[in-house]
């Protein structure tokens, strides 16, 4: 159920930030998103942090690159 619930989010969220208007509030529930999963899954599986595929990794990376698009947000 949790996880289908994350890729809902995931899902809406996506869709959302399609819209010009609320740009800034899905980047910042993107954040929010993120953070709850690397919390979430730290406390279920820390194990995961030392995967070879790096699950928790990936999620800090897309946490730069949505610190990235919000930076640049004001230029588009």
């Amino acid at each position: 159920l949790a996880v289908i619930a994350g890729a809902a989010a995931d899902m809406i969220l996506g869709v959302a930030l399609l819209f010009r208007r609320w740009f800034k509030l899905v980047l910042l529930g993107m954040v929010a998103v993120s953070v709850v999963y690397i919390v979430i899954g730290t406390l279920v599986a820390p194990d995961l942090w030392l995967d070879p595929l790096g699950p928790f990794f990936k999620v800090l990376l897309c946490l730069v690159i949505i610190a990235f698009v919000a930076a640049s947000a004001e230029e588009r």
